[in-house]
């Protein structure tokens, strides 16, 4: 049984070369502002306990049927959060032969899902599967793209991206 947490995003976009002034450019084709927002939950499996019985041998002739817990619920993991925005511009210049993009996004995971030691005899095991921090990563990316031929008999197109990305755990406990 696994719990559903919802799952949304937004975004939108306005283009800005549709504005008097900007719209009888001849060097440029199209320039828009992007952003988008969103939520989304990790799913969990099942978390309740359960039971094995097995063969377990005593000595070398005879074995025991014998009950094992395999693992235990936590009671309090819940889900994974992870909360995402990103903003960018889109260009197009010189009727759409040389095309960009740039980019920044964010995003933040909190109550990271991990399989952490407990003490002995608090437990069934001396592990159990728990939240126990929380990350953040963001970034730029930038694109740019380019029809240097473009004829009916030949097309040769180039294209460069760069990006930075930074990735940290900002917490490591339960």
């Amino acid at each position: 049984r696994s719990k559903l947490l919802p799952i949304w995003s937004a975004s939108a976009n306005w283009n800005i070369s549709e504005l008097p002034g900007l719209k009888e450019t001849k060097w440029l084709d199209f320039l828009r502002l992007k952003a988008s927002f969103g939520y989304q939950g990790n799913m969990l499996s099942d978390q309740s306990p359960v039971m094995i019985i097995s063969k377990e041998p005593l000595n070398s002739h005879f074995g025991e049927n014998v009950a094992s817990v395999s693992r235990y619920p936590n009671p309090n993991l819940k889900w994974e959060e992870t909360t995402t925005w990103n903003a960018g511009f889109d260009f197009g210049f010189l009727d759409n032969r040389i095309t960009s993009s740039l980019d920044y996004y964010y995003r933040e995971t909190k109550d990271l899902i991990n399989v952490i030691d407990v003490p002995a005899g608090t437990n069934f095991k001396n592990r159990i599967v728990s939240n126990i921090g929380s990350l953040r990563n963001q970034g730029v990316e930038f694109s740019i793209n380019a029809k240097a031929i473009s004829t009916s008999d030949w097309k040769w197109d180039l294209g460069f991206n760069v990006a930075w990305n930074n990735n940290e755990i900002t917490k490591l406990t339960a």
